[in-house]
């Protein structure tokens, strides 16, 4: 959808597509700002500054959508946005175990997508990754609104 409409005027339905996709971003957003306000991630915690930067980038998003900016910007915006998102549940994950610490090689491991990337391959990759054994499995409400991300940014891309 960005390559198609980028320099072109939007049309009534794309515009319509970009103001349900900064709606439904916005409500994800609210979500994270209700679980801080109930306390349920404590100040100065990883996972708090973690969602905080998240939102923020999730607003300038939503901006970005409101006003019909459509680029590639945006576009790493959103990826980075899902990034946090799977940091964060990996840390509170992490969190809640009280497991001993054991000295591990650090891997290298590739935090963002470069724009090349499809939509496709990055939902493809994230899939993979959640159902890893290796990596931490995620809670019901959080594969929840990683899938309502997903479906976003198919909206967005169509």
């Amino acid at each position: 959808m960005i390559n198609d409409i980028q320099g072109n005027r939007l049309s009534q339905d794309q515009m319509e597509r970009l103001n349900q996709l900064a709606k439904q971003q916005n409500k994800i957003r609210k979500q994270l700002r209700e679980l801080q306000r109930r306390g349920e991630l404590e100040s100065g915690d990883r996972v708090l500054s973690e969602l905080e930067r998240m939102s923020e980038q999730m607003e300038d998003a939503i901006n970005d959508l409101r006003g019909g900016q459509l680029n590639q910007q945006l576009m790493q915006r959103q990826q980075n946005i899902l990034s946090r998102m799977l940091n964060a549940e990996k840390a509170v994950q992490e969190r809640g175990k009280e497991e001993r610490r054991e000295a591990t090689t650090a891997e290298d491991r590739e935090q963002r997508a470069s724009p090349e990337v499809t939509l496709e391959e990055l939902q493809k990759q994230v899939r993979k990754m959640i159902n890893d054994p290796d990596y931490t499995s995620f809670s019901d409400d959080y594969q929840r609104l990683i899938e309502q991300y997903f479906e976003l940014l198919k909206k967005f891309e169509n």
